[in-house]
């Protein structure tokens, strides 16, 4: 998963920005991979998009596919990707046992993360039946989950204070 929101624009030097760094780690995360391994590839942005639907064996393809990937200029909320994530282990449930990992190329911003609580319609499938959550999936098909923080070591242009509180006991007055 490749985090292609707006925050993902931001300059780190020069040349390159947080998107680019995210691309040359992910495909440098595929390069170190031994051969016979697949390849799904989901672009997370206002509306999440597979760049590689199906699992793919063909690593210099999907490299291609990430270097040809474009940033937006929104934001993103991880609810839909998630729920694609898991129908997508869902499928790939009888072809590829214990051996596979979802890898979050991001510069973590908070707001992605702020997903809103799942509706009752979330839960459940169209028969009534509950549906499986992504960490029920995840556990099932022993996928790993690994989160690769590709922001700016020195973030001073994009900080903002989000909470603040006072530990009345510390602080009596």
């Amino acid at each position: 998963v490749i985090d292609g929101s707006l925050s993902m624009n931001q300059k780190v030097d020069e040349t390159r920005t947080v998107f680019d760094i995210a691309k040359a780690r992910a495909v440098d995360r595929i390069n170190r991979n031994p051969a016979g391994d697949a390849y799904s590839v989901l672009l997370l942005k206002d509306s999440p998009t597979w760049i590689v639907s199906d699992p793919s064996l063909h690593a210099r393809k999907v490299s291609t596919a990430i270097e040809d990937a474009r940033p937006s200029h929104g934001n993103a909320s991880v609810a839909t990707p998630f729920s694609m994530i898991s129908a997508k282990l869902k499928e790939a449930e009888g072809r590829y046992k214990g051996n596979q990992a979802i890898y979050f190329f991001t510069d973590m911003q908070r707001s992605n993360w702020l997903a809103a609580p799942p509706s009752t319609s979330d839960l459940r499938g169209d028969d009534g039946k509950e549906k499986a959550t992504y960490l029920d999936l995840q556990a099932k098909a022993k996928a790993g989950t690994i989160f690769v923080d590709c922001g700016p070591l020195k973030d001073n242009n994009n900080v903002a204070v989000t909470s603040i509180g006072f530990d009345q006991d510390y602080f009596p007055y």
